[in-house]
């Protein structure tokens, strides 16, 4: 198994000094007193140092440092982390402006993944195998992702790649030396459509496999929240709607109503006014009810900031409740911060 600690610790997985972090980020002194349900120590450090070890382990793939069992362990350090503190993970990745979107969508895609199998009574062994697609099913792309972060249309080479990609990611793990069928077919399939419309088979709903669907819509959701290079993402609330609209063509129609129940309309990482005139982040989702998620409050109604996070629970007071979702903001509180405010 990948231990991001070990990992961290030996120093042996270099993060990209050339990009800004999470651990930029980290300010010890901003972390409220009182701590609420908060990660364990270092939580989001070892989340960068998971995100630089499968970079290292997909530009390797390409290479003569090829490890395709390497995923497995990768696979291993992320559901580690899930469980772990899921609603942070999920959380960090969606605040995450620093990192590239080809960085941070594969694991986004790979914590949601892993939610909604469990969330579906899929074992361990089988999320392991989900999730070491998830992080490969854009090797075939890979070497072209700096002119995909570029705004405007693709020209016609750059197209071909992309609808090409599923195709080009299994013959290079079949080269690389994976055999796992499953592992094989959701890479291939990872962008099949039920009403057909998808690529590069255009298989019916039926033909693609169950945690092909899943993987898609993932992937679906992730391109329309996260930030790319050239523009923001949308907001949670929007890119749930489409979604629910979409049942049916571009996504399973029963999968839709398990993945918008499992991360809610207001996940972890989004910015929201309350009813009181707060402004906040989501950190948790809350249980059972998504839609009375708890937040991170940053701003008082008269748009001062708060020296340190207020927590509010949605569902426990009506001035609490989520009177609108936000556009992304520039971020001044640490994470530990949020995740660890006071009552």
């Amino acid at each position: 198994m990948f231990d991001c600690q070990t990992a961290a610790d030996s120093g042996k997985l270099k993060l990209w000094s050339r990009r800004a972090t999470f651990r930029d980020m980290l300010r010890p002194g901003e972390i409220s007193s009182i701590p609420i349900t908060d990660p364990a120590p270092g939580l989001f450090d070892r989340l960068v140092v998971l995100r630089s070890a499968t970079v290292d382990w997909q530009v390797g793939m390409l290479g003569a440092e090829a490890a395709p069992g390497r995923a497995l362990a990768l696979a291993d350090g992320l559901s580690a982390l899930v469980t772990e503190d899921a609603d942070a993970v999920l959380g960090a990745l969606l605040l995450d402006t620093a990192a590239p979107y080809a960085e941070v969508q594969p694991l986004m895609v790979g914590v949601l993944c892993h939610l909604v199998a469990r969330r579906l009574g899929f074992d361990a062994a089988t999320r392991q195998r989900l999730l070491a697609a998830v992080l490969s099913c854009n090797l075939g792309m890979w070497q072209v992702q700096a002119a995909l972060a570029q705004p405007g249309p693709l020209s016609p080479a750059l197209a071909a790649v992309v609808r090409e990609h599923p195709v080009r990611s299994h013959a290079l793990l079949r080269e690389r030396g994976v055999t796992d069928p499953l592992w094989l077919e959701l890479v291939l399939q990872h962008h099949e459509r039920p009403d057909g419309s998808g690529y590069p088979q255009g298989l019916p709903g039926p033909a693609i496999n169950p945690l092909a669907r899943l993987l898609s819509l993932a992937d679906i959701y992730c391109a329309m929240v996260l930030p790319r290079e050239y523009r923001t993402g949308i907001r949670a609330q929007q890119a749930v709607r489409r979604i629910f609209l979409a049942r049916g063509q571009h996504v399973d129609a029963a999968l839709a109503a398990d993945f918008i129940g499992e991360i809610g309309v207001f996940p972890p990482g989004a910015f929201v006014r309350l009813v009181n005139g707060e402004t906040g982040i989501v950190v948790r989702r809350g249980t059972p009810r998504r839609e009375s998620p708890q937040v991170s409050c940053i701003r008082s109604p008269r748009g001062s900031e708060y020296v340190r996070p207020l927590w509010r629970d949605c569902a426990l007071d009506p001035r609490f409740a989520i009177a609108d979702v936000l556009g992304r903001e520039t971020l001044s509180h640490a994470l530990p911060a949020l995740w660890t405010a006071a009552h």
